[in-house]
């Protein structure tokens, strides 16, 4: 079977976005060269319904081996404008912050039909801008589709032809590059680019209120939305990389959710793979029982979905979470302290570093307002308060971001199978470890001596191998459900 992508035309987007520079040569070339990888047939093999929950067999993910790449996973949510005061972003470096997810509105830029000469780019000007000069790496999640394009504000692109939409997302990616040409004041350099957040969406109560995305039940479609974009986007910047907008791949409509089960895998088989640099999900600990089988937490959710991409030849495909998070509050059956959210927002990153990630975005920066969202997930407070999580996330950058992940030991090393223990090798080797049964746990650490750091910076004291009685060249330290690290000293 041809994917849907080989079918959407290059003459019938180009007709509609009508370049008139050296740019339409430079996406005729790369397009017809990707038209002919679109060709290769989808694997036939991979059409099941993908959920560890409904009979699929589970499988047993090894530890994953050290890789080399850049410390800085660290990302956070932002919303409104990045310059004005409620923001806080001065905080946001210091506090170890790498990445920003940012999103942008196609209506507030595009609010009639019209030509990028006169699209209005200032409001997401100044915010580019501002994540400039903080130096800070900007993701932009492309949404908010006019009504003149669109039934959904962040559906399928079903009034017009998909070249309008290609043609705005050139423009910004064009307008953000960096080359001097056609560029924002400044020449600010974005090159990451969400195709819309949580695409699997599928209830059409949320689409029409505006407060959800609604292709999930369009996954064809949105494969040849990315394929029809896909190109041309590498012919404005080559360096462009194309993210799958990040899926919930939770919260089943079956469970009485709002998620499309089948989306991702409707996606890869109508072609949709090829047509992006990175796959993205999003994970939060309240569905942490539904991946334990295929790893811990957010690990698990990652493993579990490489496995997926593996059914259509696509596990290369580099992996980033652009939402994960915790909350700080009590709500209904699902309580917590700032304590509690500090603790994931270090489980979370060790996590992510585990899993190979090539970053992961905490949501959120500040506290939305009670309107917006009943959960505290800021590291700060709305009114710009340091919370635990801020210093925890403060202190994971500084030893984390100077770090490799070496591996998670096993219990047969750790002498305990109901603590987590991850290894990380920098300038010196360290441990984060806790407990996953929120009782104490003692667990051996090689050495002859280390020190307990608490996840804010603060020293614990320190443990040596003749403490238990004996000398056998470890150990014995007792972490909680609250991570430490562990330092070996000699």
């Amino acid at each position: 079977m041809t994917p849907p992508c080989a079918s959407a035309s290059i003459a019938s987007w180009a007709g509609v976005c009508r370049p008139r520079s050296l740019i339409a040569v430079r996406i005729a070339i790369v397009a017809l060269a990707f038209a002919a990888m679109c060709l290769l047939p989808a694997r036939a093999d991979a059409r099941a319904t993908a959920d560890p929950t409904a009979g699929e067999p589970q499988r047993i993910f090894l530890p994953l081996a050290a890789v080399s790449r850049p410390p800085n996973v660290f990302g956070v949510q932002m919303y409104g404008t990045l310059g004005a005061p409620y923001q806080y972003i001065s905080r946001a470096q210091p506090g170890g912050v790498a990445w920003v997810r940012f999103e942008t509105s196609w209506q507030q830029i595009e609010p009639v039909n019209t030509e990028p000469s006169e699209f209005n780019y200032s409001v997401l000007d100044e915010s580019v801008s501002v994540a400039q000069q903080e130096g800070l790496q900007l993701i932009l999640t492309i949404g908010s589709n006019p009504p003149w394009a669109a039934t959904y504000r962040n559906g399928p692109i079903d009034k017009v032809e998909i070249g309008e939409f290609v043609q705005y997302v050139v423009a910004l990616v064009e307008r953000y590059d960096g080359d001097g040409w056609q560029d924002a004041p400044g020449s600010p350099r974005v090159k990451h680019w969400e195709l819309y957040n949580e695409p699997d969406g599928g209830s059409v109560i949320s689409a029409e209120l505006g407060s959800g995305a609604y292709w999930g039940h369009y996954g064809a479609e949105y494969a040849a939305m990315l394929c029809a974009l896909y190109p041309a986007v590498k012919a404005a910047d080559s360096e462009a990389q194309i993210l799958l907008g990040g899926i919930a791949y939770d919260h089943f409509i079956e469970d009485n959710g709002a998620f499309v089960r089948g989306f991702i895998d409707d996606v890869l088989w109508h072609g949709g793979g090829a047509c992006v640099d990175m796959m993205n999900f999003h994970y939060y600990p309240y569905f942490e029982a539904r991946w334990a089988p295929y790893g811990d937490g957010l690990a698990g959710k990652a493993a579990y979905l490489r496995d997926r991409l593996s059914k259509y030849n696509l596990d290369h495909l580099p992996m980033v979470v652009t939402e994960a998070g915790h909350h700080s509050n009590d709500y209904a059956d699902y309580p917590s302290t700032p304590e509690e959210q500090a603790s994931y927002v270090l489980k979370l990153f060790v996590q992510s570093m585990s899993a190979r990630l090539e970053f992961m975005i905490w949501w959120t920066w500040v506290d939305l307002p009670p309107s917006s969202y009943w959960g505290t997930t800021g590291l700060l407070t709305a009114t710009g308060e340091t919370k635990p999580a801020y210093l925890a996330y403060q202190q994971a950058r500084a030893r984390l971001g100077q770090s490799y992940f070496r591996r998670e030991l096993p219990p047969g090393e750790t002498g305990n199978a109901s603590a987590r223990v991850y290894q990380f090798n920098g300038n010196r080797t360290f441990y984060v470890a806790w407990s996953t049964t929120g009782i104490p746990q003692t667990i051996r650490i090689p050495g002859t001596e280390v020190v307990l750091t608490d996840l804010y910076g603060h020293v614990q004291g320190a443990t040596s191998d003749s403490d238990d009685g004996s000398v056998d060249g470890y150990v014995r330290v007792t972490v909680d459900a609250q991570p430490k690290y562990v330092e070996p000293v000699r």
